[in-house]
């Protein structure tokens, strides 16, 4: 007991000699733990896309049950996280300065209907028809990103879906998919973040159609 009552008396001589080096030591962590939080490793990796309304998303599983059942192996997308991209951002946190750049785009409710199943390499998607309204809002989108100079990914725009990734096949499927259409009323921003290995997507917010 006394040896305890020494050491606490010991632990509080101490504090009271570098009471200031011990509360300065808890502001660095703070400090750095904001620099982090702000503009370190937690930035958000963010997109632009067109979400789906629960009948369109049924159809478009279906193709991606078609492909399942041809595969040997292959990381499938879940329902909640089927997505058109119209612009990749990546890492941004000026959430407000893209709200601004988004404010200035308008575009009419307009619909784009899916065909074939295709792939780049392993990843296998969905296609979409042609759709003139579709390619001038992916255009006018990536315009008002450069305008207000926020950085995106300028590979040319070729929408498609995603079905599936790291895919493994035997031999290339047969598979016929029966068209379904989309109708685009709003466009979102989306943040995505890697957890256990796994993307997860997630609604930041989202501006409706307007002519």
């Amino acid at each position: 007991m006394d040896r305890i009552v020494y050491r606490l008396l010991c632990f509080q001589t101490y504090f009271r000699k570098n009471a200031l080096l011990v509360l300065i030591t808890l502001f660095d962590i703070i400090i750095l733990y904001l620099y982090l939080l702000i503009g370190g490793i937690f930035k958000m990796r963010l997109f632009i896309a067109v979400t789906f309304p629960s009948e369109f998303r049924s159809s478009v599983l279906q193709a991606e049950a078609l492909l399942k059942s041809q595969c040997i192996s292959g990381r499938f997308t879940q329902p909640e996280y089927l997505h058109l991209t119209l612009a990749f951002i990546g890492e941004f946190q000026n959430l407000s300065l893209l709200r601004n750049a988004l404010s200035s785009v308008s575009f009419p409710v307009f619909s784009v209907s899916t065909k074939q199943i295709g792939h780049f390499g392993d990843l296998w998607w969905l296609g979409l028809h042609p759709c003139p309204e579709l390619q001038k809002l992916a255009k006018d989108l990536r315009a008002a990103l450069e305008n207000y100079k926020i950085s995106f990914d300028k590979k040319p725009f070729r929408p498609h879906i995603t079905l599936a990734r790291q895919v493994t096949l035997e031999h290339e499927p047969a598979i016929e998919v029966p068209t379904s259409t989309l109708l685009v009323e709003k466009i979102s921003v989306m943040s995505s973040e890697r957890y256990q290995g796994r993307l997860k997507y997630r609604e930041l917010f989202s501006f409706p159609a307007k002519p």
